[in-house]
């Protein structure tokens, strides 16, 4: 897939970003926001939860490690509030005691390549069937 069909593909999908490292944050949700017209930002799982408990995103992308709520408490409420949402991590951290690959539809390793968040929109175009 390339960078207009990835666009094309994403373009109508609500996605709630949540990344408690403001660099990091910055620079992926610039990147993001050039294929999500409805995108909105979270720094930490208590108000990413709170944005998604108002918007029901079909996608969420978010860090592990966080303040106030941790990403895995996080996507366990956004689950049951909304079971078909598309759950993706971006995180440093793969431990088995955080949460484990075939819990979440995709796993990004930090830090991410321009390739493979291209790679996880695919995947996710394709869950989707968008």
């Amino acid at each position: 897939m390339n960078i207009k069909e990835s666009h094309d593909a994403m373009s109508n999908i609500k996605l709630l970003y949540v990344e408690d490292e403001e660099g990091i944050r910055n620079q992926t949700a610039n990147f993001l926001q050039k294929f999500f017209t409805e995108m909105d930002i979270a720094e930490d799982g208590e108000a990413g939860l709170e944005l998604f408990s108002k918007k029901l995103h079909d996608l969420v992308i978010t860090d592990l490690k966080m303040p106030k709520m941790s990403g895995k408490e996080m996507l366990s409420k956004i689950v049951a509030l909304k079971p078909d949402t598309i759950t993706v991590v971006m995180s440093g951290i793969s431990s088995d005691s955080d949460i484990k690959k075939d819990e979440v539809d995709f796993f990004i390793d930090k830090p991410a390549s321009l390739d493979t968040l291209l790679q996880m929109m695919e995947v996710v175009s394709k869950k989707m069937k968008v």
